[in-house]
């Protein structure tokens, strides 16, 4: 089991409130699409930033677009059709890789530290309130394509 440890909305960090409601994001640069079923949102493991702080790159939770940042998830491992549940209320559907993005600087110089893909990009099933420190667990499906 994991737990949400961050809501990040494009590169803005400060004064971000802890808890969104998947009704009130909207569409457009710097902001979740998850005001509907079937809105996009992506989901970047914690680790990805510890890795970034442990070879001196400066980077954190935030800096790589907008997304809900997990630790003690393995999203490596998920596969297209994947469910992804924050708490019992939201569900999220894995549908791609989520890579850095290529207007991150440095990218070659984090490439040679970080792993990709650095988390998973899915659609919205249910959505609902988020807030940080809420709980994180997996299911599989059994999926068979590779993403």
């Amino acid at each position: 089991m994991g737990q949400l440890v961050g809501v990040h909305r494009g590169m803005t960090k400060a004064g971000e409130p802890e808890t969104i409601n998947f009704g009130e994001l909207s569409h457009g640069v710097g902001m979740l699409q998850a005001d509907t079923a079937g809105g996009i949102v992506n989901v970047v493991e914690n680790e990805v930033y510890l890795e970034c702080q442990e070879n001196d790159l400066g980077y954190e939770a935030g800096d790589f677009g907008e997304h809900l940042t997990v630790e003690w998830v393995a999203l490596d491992t998920l596969q297209a059709g994947d469910l992804i549940f924050f708490e019992d209320d939201i569900q999220l559907e894995v549908i791609a890789p989520y890579h850095i993005p290529d207007w991150v600087e440095n990218l070659m110089d984090i490439l040679q530290v970080v792993e990709e893909p650095i988390g998973v990009q899915t659609k919205v099933v249910s959505g609902g309130n988020i807030a940080v420190d809420m709980m994180v667990h997996v299911e599989l499906q059994g999926a068979t394509d590779e993403f």
